[in-house]
């Protein structure tokens, strides 16, 4: 009497058991083994050309011979089964095809056959560069990267005009949106004011292998140090807010007067004409007119100007106003310029 095999019933040995009807009962067995399709498994199944990888197998007849093809091109041949029809390759290399999906088939010597992919990927690539060519005294140097894959380990060292080693950055490569690259404080560094001008070079390599392998190189020009601004003529100090009676005060309400000092001195060598002006603003950068006073000040001599500011009642907002005072030599409409470095206080308005 035919048997039928359950469909679902997975490859493995299974015993059948025959038992009649007689007292007692006679009964036999025997092993019957299932045989599944052929199948191999790939490890890894992706990487580089001439990298190694691994074929194991199942399912193929027992005691028999394999033959391995990469693309229809033969491998390695006669790899044996054992009695499971089981095998295992390992060592294989890698074709040096170009990148893309390719086709692993093991045959033995009865012609059963399975296949599997392999994934040969692009050749890893990095991009290593700063972002600007030229740089100025305390500017921020800083590297783009960006690279096909986590493996490197990166250490880049710049080297100052004289060859002198000046930083060494060990930025960490981590995945962004499929790509990988470097945080923005792990990849920069602040020029500092005695730095030395010219042309400074930078080497970037790969740690990770012994020795170290290097992935790109480059410069950036530094310029010669910036000299200090010229002094401007007026110096400005002592700026305060302080009650109508001149006492110092720092919180007003509104429909209350702020008196605005600074005190004012002509740090020049000839007599300056002056024009000190003075600038209430409100939180919400809404100025009242501006207050002035116009003075031409001999060299060496200062001027203490107070200026009244009534709060108005309505029309501004509460909490942190500013007072800024700056000098002129004219008004800007006839020509004049900033002759003094502004100053800035603040002082609270309640409602």
């Amino acid at each position: 009497m035919p048997l039928v095999i359950d469909p679902s019933a997975p490859g493995d040995a299974y015993t059948v058991e025959a038992v009649d009807n007689g007292v007692p009962p006679l009964e036999t067995t025997t092993e019957f083994i299932v045989v599944d399709e052929a199948s191999i498994t790939i490890t890894p199944d992706e990487g580089l050309p001439e990298t190694l990888f691994d074929v194991s197998g199942e399912w193929f007849t027992a005691v028999s011979t394999v033959t391995i093809t990469f693309d229809g091109t033969e491998l390695v041949t006669g790899v044996l089964t054992l009695a499971d029809g089981s095998f295992s390759a390992v060592g294989l290399v890698v074709p040096d095809l170009d990148p893309g999906v390719y086709t692993v088939t093991a045959t033995d010597a009865d012609n059963v056959y399975a296949t599997g992919t392999y994934t040969i990927l692009p050749p890893p690539s990095i991009v290593i560069e700063t972002r600007a060519t030229e740089y100025s005294p305390g500017d921020t140097v800083s590297f783009y990267i960006r690279s096909t894959t986590g493996a490197y380990v990166l250490e880049i060292e710049i080297l100052d005009p004289t060859g002198y080693p000046f930083k060494t950055l060990t930025p960490a490569l981590t995945l962004m949106n499929g790509w990988y690259g470097v945080l923005y404080a792990e990849s920069s560094f602040v020029l500092p004011s005695d730095y030395e001008a010219g042309i400074w070079t930078w080497t970037a390599v790969d740690i990770d292998p012994v020795p170290d392998v290097e992935l790109a190189t480059g410069t950036f020009t530094v310029g010669e140090p910036v000299g200090p601004e010229p002094e401007f003529p007026a110096e400005i100090s002592g700026v305060a807010t302080l009650d109508p009676a001149g006492a110092p005060k720092t919180i007003f309400a509104f429909g209350e007067t702020v008196l605005a000092s600074a005190d004012v001195i002509n740090v020049g060598t000839v007599s300056q004409p002056m024009l000190i002006v003075f600038q209430l603003t409100d939180p919400e950068y809404r100025a009242l007119a501006p207050n002035y006073a116009s003075i031409t000040l001999p060299p060496g001599l200062n001027i203490g100007p107070r200026l009244s500011f009534p709060l108005p009642l309505t029309g501004y907002a509460a909490g942190t106003w500013t007072v800024k005072v700056f000098v002129l030599d004219a008004w800007p409409a006839q020509g004049g310029v900033t002759i003094g470095t502004p100053v800035t206080i603040t002082f609270t308005v309640t409602g």
